[in-house]
């Protein structure tokens, strides 16, 4: 089964990559109407793996999980990153260890939970926008849906 690394499981490569090529299938057989309206759509909506990267590397605090419309995740780091950077600010200027180091280890599960993502940033944007190209070729032409390459693994 493929989930994105936020779901906490490993994306499998060749299962990304053969999805993405069923897709890219699709397109090709649509008429030349539908394929114009599918790359217009399309355009807008797929994301860059090197800003999602960059987003993740930069602010380890889950802006990466804003930028494809995980919000709830990007609340949930956002929210770990922030309590402990205070716990270890608060730590500092009161000079009490247990808030300095318990803001520490705030901040390293949030790196340790992200460092999946960011090394994969490739991988985690590829399956992401091969959901993107799915929905969008189901929304142009619902007769020739795929069939769910993960229902059998239910």
């Amino acid at each position: 089964m493929v989930f994105d690394l936020g779901g906490g499981l490993v994306l499998k490569r060749q299962e990304v990559e053969s999805r993405e090529e069923q897709l890219r299938l699709r397109i090709r057989e649509l008429p030349d109407d539908l394929k114009q309206l599918y790359y217009r759509q399309a355009k807008s909506r797929i994301k860059d793996p090197d800003t999602y990267a960059v987003l993740n590397y930069l602010g380890v605090a889950g802006l990466h999980h804003f930028y494809v419309g995980r919000w709830s995740r990007g609340f949930v780091n956002i929210s770990i990153f922030t309590l402990g950077l205070l716990l270890v600010g608060i730590g500092l200027v009161k000079l009490e260890l247990i808030y300095m180091a318990i803001g520490a280890i705030a901040l390293a599960a949030v790196l340790l939970a992200e460092l999946p993502a960011l090394f994969n940033s490739q991988l985690v944007i590829q399956d992401h926008n091969n959901g993107i190209m799915e929905q969008l070729l189901d929304d142009l032409d619902p007769q020739e849906q795929a069939p769910d390459p993960y229902a059998l693994l239910d």
